[in-house]
């Protein structure tokens, strides 16, 4: 199950701060324990020390942004326990009563258990200590029910709640935090670069050929042929 430490729920306006500082981290037994420690530019040492360029910081990045693409069912209700609050905010309090007993149904008696007990905890301890970096809220009604409102003027519709919710976890994913998730396989899989910047590398590998060529006699072709080698 994927665990992401408890952190302030994004908004779109921040997505341009959140590119810059994105942890590149792998699922190692530190990652685990939380002792990978970053440098000075925002981007972490790997566990044995070694230092990663910016470049292959970028290039980690859009591998998983590519994966998510490529794997929406990633956003599945297993992701309930990573943030338990989270989810029940922006997605189970917009449930029908049928759309919960299915929901409930499709996890399993077992783990429909463990993310009631996780739920009904997590929702007494924002009662009494309320998360500042969430942008909602939780209150105890006279009825004794305990529900949660945004910190805004105006509530979210289901659609609203459910991207918020999958732009938080997608985020949350970028950075490295899902603890559960094997990121070697994406960070190191060439099948997740992102096909458009490859075109645009090509196109300007072959702008810069053509350049050359149109030098005419200026240019001098080397190599061991007498032409120029690709």
């Amino acid at each position: 199950m994927p665990y992401f430490p408890p952190g302030r729920v994004l908004a779109i306006e921040d997505l341009e701060n959140m590119e810059i500082s994105i942890p590149i981290r792998h699922r190692t037994e530190d990652n685990a324990q939380g002792n990978t420690q970053g440098n000075a530019q925002g981007i972490p040492e790997q566990s044995n020390n070694a230092q990663i360029s910016a470049e292959q910081y970028l290039r980690i990045k859009t591998r998983r942004r590519r994966y998510l693409d490529l794997h929406p069912e990633y956003f599945s209700h297993e992701l309930e326990l990573a943030d338990v609050l989270l989810y029940d905010h922006y997605i189970r309090r917009f449930y029908t009563p049928a759309e919960s007993a299915a929901a409930d149904v499709a996890k399993g008696f077992a783990d429909a258990l463990e993310a009631d007990l996780w739920r009904a905890e997590a929702k007494v301890e924002a009662v009494e200590n309320p998360n500042p970096n969430h942008d909602f809220v939780y209150y105890r009604q006279t009825n004794g029910v305990i529900v949660s409102v945004d910190k805004g003027e105006e509530e979210m519709d289901r659609e609203e709640a459910k991207e918020a919710w999958r732009f938080e976890m997608k985020w949350r994913f970028i950075r490295g935090e899902d603890d559960q998730f094997n990121y070697k396989t994406v960070d190191e899989n060439v099948a997740y670069d992102d096909p458009e910047e490859e075109r645009e590398l090509q196109d300007a590998y072959l702008d810069a050929a053509d350049d050359d060529t149109e030098m005419g006699d200026n240019v001098e072709l080397t190599g061991e042929t007498g032409i120029m080698d690709y």
